[in-house]
């Protein structure tokens, strides 16, 4: 593995529901943690070539796989420079659990 390949500081977030205290449930955002990440944007041409919408920005997202976090998981998204980053593809290069790669669109 490469030196200094996860410069980014990337904190990963997923809805999850909360007791409101009324006898009901509300979803609140909860944070599982953070992760050091190489984050680049993808470019418009680009956008177009995997189908993607091009009014939206997009990022993708390379980290290591993590026990402790399920990068896969219902409601999961990201914050990176205070903006919320919602994944659309997330893959496992080479089944090994190394690497996840996530392609995300800012809110």
């Amino acid at each position: 593995m490469r030196a200094r390949k996860y410069i980014n500081r990337v904190e990963v977030w997923q809805n999850t529901a909360t007791a409101d205290n009324y006898g009901g449930n509300t979803v609140t955002p909860t944070q599982l943690g953070s992760s050091w990440a190489n984050v680049t944007t993808i470019a418009i041409d680009k956008m177009l070539n995997y189908g993607l919408d091009t009014a939206k920005q997009a990022i993708t997202i390379k980290t290591r796989s993590r026990s402790d976090i399920n990068y896969f998981a219902e409601g999961i998204f990201f914050k990176y420079k205070g903006i919320e980053w919602y994944p659309t593809n997330i893959s496992n290069k080479d089944f090994i659990d190394e690497e996840i790669t996530i392609i995300a669109f800012g809110k």
